[in-house]
């Protein structure tokens, strides 16, 4: 049996988490949550996920600083992220190479997390 895929989502909509919740819970992945980047920290020095759903418009701390500590971190550096974002825009963040560009689909919530997550060795 393969094992599931860990992502962390951050996203402060609860209801946009919980949409996201089910739809990666229905195609296998364990999904943990924050609801700001403070709790996304706290998290990811628990845990490295496979995968991490960032929301850049965060409480306490923003998206863009979530961002800048897990680059900054060697431990922490390889994690894909994908941008969940409602601008428009095509901004650079760091070493980031995914853009999710709200409102999401579940079809491109999955095409999105498939093009942006390395294949399990």
């Amino acid at each position: 049996m393969a094992q599931r895929r860990v992502l962390l989502l951050v996203e402060d909509d609860h209801d946009l988490r919980a949409f996201f919740q089910l739809v990666l819970r229905q195609y296998g992945f364990d999904v943990h949550q924050a609801r700001d980047g403070y709790e996304a920290l706290t998290i990811v020095e628990a845990l490295v996920p496979d995968l991490i759903l960032l929301d850049l418009q965060l409480p306490r701390v923003k998206g863009t600083d979530v961002l800048a500590e897990l680059e900054s971190s060697a431990r922490t550096r390889g994690i894909p992220v994908i941008i969940v974002t409602a601008t428009t825009a095509e901004p650079a963040y760091g070493n980031v190479r995914c853009i999710l560009h709200k409102p999401v689909t579940p079809e491109r919530l999955l095409e999105t997390i498939e093009a942006c997550l390395p294949n399990p060795t």
